[in-house]
């Protein structure tokens, strides 16, 4: 029994919810700290589950891209980066990079909540390894297609580039 499907801790894996319903009634939702680098399924197995997306503890160098894809696809209140909290050190690219996300969607404050409810928010994650490097997200009316190959990624530059992340293809009006 290998494997983050097949782990039995007993901690809040979406293959213990049913336990959790029923020994824990009064639980309102439980948090997954996610450090495998598939985040995207894990908190979409998690909402499966019937919990909101809520993510206490994340790989830091994931972060930045992490967050939007919490926050916009998957209508998360919530989110934290691991390794944020050594008050002495300088702030890495990583955690320059989450500080930049954080700020950009902090001024849409309540707006963005508003905009999560009715599905007005998207986000996807696409990385080289990805089991699907192709999506497409649909908004508004309007088609965008990612590719994980439009913007190669760049060894030691997790999260730098996040705002020149834009569609390299147009979005198409459907």
């Amino acid at each position: 029994m290998n494997g983050p499907d097949t782990i039995r801790s007993g901690g809040p894996y979406p293959l213990c919810q049913p336990v959790y319903r029923v020994a824990a009634p009064a639980v309102d939702f439980d948090a997954p700290d996610i450090h495998w680098p598939d985040l995207e399924r894990w908190v979409t197995r998690d909402r499966r589950a019937g919990n909101p997306a809520f993510v206490p503890e994340s790989r830091l160098e994931l972060a930045p891209y992490d967050a939007l894809y919490v926050f916009g696809e998957a209508r998360g209140f919530g989110f934290s980066a691991f390794g944020v909290d050594h008050p002495l050190a300088p702030p890495d690219r990583a955690e320059r990079a989450l500080a930049a996300v954080y700020g950009a969607l902090a001024p849409l404050g309540e707006r963005f909540i508003a905009a999560q409810q009715p599905g007005l928010t998207r986000a996807l994650i696409l990385h080289r390894h990805s089991p699907r490097p192709e999506q497409t997200v649909a908004l508004d009316g309007y088609l965008f297609p990612r590719h994980a190959g439009a913007q190669p990624a760049r060894q030691g530059t997790a999260g730098a580039d996040w705002r020149d992340a834009r569609a390299r293809t147009p979005a198409q009006r459907v």
